[in-house]
């Protein structure tokens, strides 16, 4: 992104006809590209965030892609063929994904600069092959428009806006003004319905009962995607939720990143528990995977369980075949980390569950009585 933004490519750029270099985020690295975003020359080579993994074959059939790559295992089989069509040059930087015909330039720290450069070269050459090809396939499909989104919060961030007490946003907890906080993160699918769409009615299922909301993965993507990581949402949240926002002028529902941004809304969950003295399975919080699909749900779903927070998961993992598994995922585990698995494929049903678990939590720390 540095380099992409630095004067010898966008000149190079502008010499092969183009009128720069753009830079466009999806899935989880599109998080991370997002979340530097607004940093200074930064806001002018990227374009914005495209969506989550459903949508990878929809921007390579525009046939304005030049080159796409990818770092994990998000990417999908079909790729090479839409690449093939499109005339998108694909390009593995991680050993975990590899395609017949592909090519592979593995990332390495100490040579960074060495491979950018390559990498942005190779996008110029697609270009100036797009440009000359007169038959290319371009189809940019009919939208209403880009939508408008906030991202990027930290533990840090968030108690800046309550004016770096995180007191301030306990007292409110205390209040009731936000009965609880959930980490809506992870995947999309299409098992149950449209991708996004158990995010969506389980989100606003949760901000509407005064819930606040931290998105991750490609679960923000969907809240991007819709307009609903922004001020504006708090239209939409409960009451005092809504007072809450206006007050401190925050977001109902507020982006980490990816999913390994998971990281950074534990360690909100961390600064809660020490401040307010007590256990982290004790919080009025909890996490939900509501699309669940591959391992990096996963890692994020037991890392939520080992600490001790209700976790809730749809579909169902794999572990149905085992009795005894289930049973401990989703009963026994409470007695080793204070976690537990629920497991409820119906958005508004597992709200439901989850907001009975938050008023559970808020009288053992007496928040109240």
């Amino acid at each position: 992104m540095e380099m992409a933004a630095g004067r010898d490519f966008q000149a190079a750029a502008k010499k092969a006809g183009a009128k720069g270099i753009k830079l466009y985020g999806s899935l989880c690295e599109g998080q991370q590209l997002m979340n530097v975003s607004g940093q200074g020359h930064f806001k002018e080579i990227f374009g914005g965030q495209l969506g989550n993994w459903i949508q990878e074959e929809l921007f390579i059939a525009t046939g304005l892609v030049d080159l796409f790559l990818m770092d994990l295992n998000c990417s999908v089989p079909t790729l090479k063929d839409y690449a093939d069509k499109y005339g998108t040059k694909l390009i593995s930087t991680d050993p975990v994904v590899r395609f017949t015909g592909v090519d592979a330039l593995d990332f390495n720290p100490e040579k960074a600069d060495e491979q950018a450069e390559r990498i942005l070269n190779m996008a110029l050459d697609r270009f100036k092959v797009r440009k000359a090809d007169t038959k290319r396939l371009i189809n940019i499909p009919g939208s209403s428009g880009s939508t408008e989104c906030i991202a990027g919060y930290t533990t840090e961030t968030v108690l800046t806006m309550f004016g770096n007490n995180i007191n301030t946003y306990i007292d409110e907890m205390k209040k009731g003004n936000i009965k609880g906080a959930v980490a809506v993160a992870g995947c999309t699918n299409v098992r149950h319905d449209q991708g996004g769409k158990s995010i969506q009615q389980l989100t606003l299922e949760l901000i509407k009962r005064d819930i606040m909301v931290i998105g991750a993965g490609c679960a923000s993507s969907t809240h991007q995607n819709l307009c609903m990581s922004t001020k504006d949402m708090a239209k939409k949240a409960g009451e005092k939720l809504r007072s809450v926002c206006e007050k401190y002028d925050v977001p109902p529902i507020v982006s980490y990143g990816s999913c390994t941004d998971v990281g950074k809304i534990l360690d909100t969950v961390a600064a809660l528990a020490w401040t307010i003295g007590c256990d982290t399975s004790q919080l009025p919080v909890a996490a939900s995977v509501p699309e669940y699909m591959e391992q990096k749900a996963i890692a994020d779903i037991f890392t939520a369980l080992a600490y001790g927070l209700l976790t809730h998961v749809s579909p169902a993992p794999m572990s149905s075949g085992s009795p005894l598994i289930t049973r401990y995922l989703t009963e026994d585990m409470v007695n080793v980390t204070g976690g537990r698995m629920l497991l409820q494929d119906d958005p508004v049903r597992a709200a439901d569950i989850i907001e009975a678990h938050i008023m559970a939590k808020r009288k053992i720390i007496k928040f109240d009585v």
